[in-house]
């Protein structure tokens, strides 16, 4: 056996997802050698022998993304197929932070990931922010992973006030708004007019 050459001779796939690869041995004048044993191996993921044909294995990619290769050998020679894995289809958003406190007029970055089922990260997905009541955005392009939201004056609990979606696929963030330090108290009533022993509520009311 002079050389092996693998088919195909490089292939891009997804997380867990298969590619079937065959082998041919070749003699120093390009002949091909029949009925060649090889023994199959690669650097990320798994091979097996399928029912297939000529000598043919299927390779399934590891659940993280990056590269690997495929050999297949016959004593000292062997022939190598690169396997670029990429990430696979986006399953979920993550949007953080998920809960957050705020006092009015205050700023919170947030930052926004997609990944496949196994957790990948993919790149370049076409983010939409969107905004209820009580907060507002910086007017984030689409598909910017990151945000700022500023609170607006009113105290109050809204949840799912932020939410990031790729389609159908979301998240959202909840945003709690305190009260800002006291800035005036109120008497209610401002003043009153009292008969000997009569008595007056009054009420006090702090913003």
């Amino acid at each position: 056996v002079a050389t092996i050459s693998l088919s195909p001779s490089s292939a891009t796939t997804t997380p867990a997802d298969t590619t079937n690869f065959s082998a041919v041995a070749r003699d120093q004048f390009g002949n091909v050698i029949p009925s060649a044993s090889f023994v199959w191996t690669t650097t990320g993921g798994t091979v097996a022998p399928t029912t297939a044909t000529p000598n043919p294995i299927v390779y399934t990619a590891p659940n993280t993304t990056g590269s690997a290769a495929v050999r297949a050998s016959i004593g000292g020679v062997s022939g190598t197929a690169s396997v670029t894995i990429n990430p696979g289809t986006l399953s979920t958003i993550n949007l953080t932070p998920a809960n957050t406190t705020l006092a009015p007029l205050g700023t919170r970055g947030y930052n926004v990931v997609g990944r496949d089922a196994f957790g990948n990260t993919i790149a370049g997905l076409p983010f939409v922010w969107t905004h209820g009541p009580g907060i507002t955005l910086n007017n984030p392009a689409v598909g910017a992973s990151n945000a700022t939201a500023t609170a607006g004056t009113i105290a109050g609990t809204y949840n799912n006030v932020i939410t990031v979606s790729v389609g159908a696929i979301r998240d959202r963030a909840n945003v709690t708004i305190t009260p800002g330090p006291l800035f005036r108290i109120d008497v209610n009533p401002t003043g009153a007019t009292l008969a000997p022993g009569a008595s007056q509520v009054f009420t006090a009311t702090g913003y």
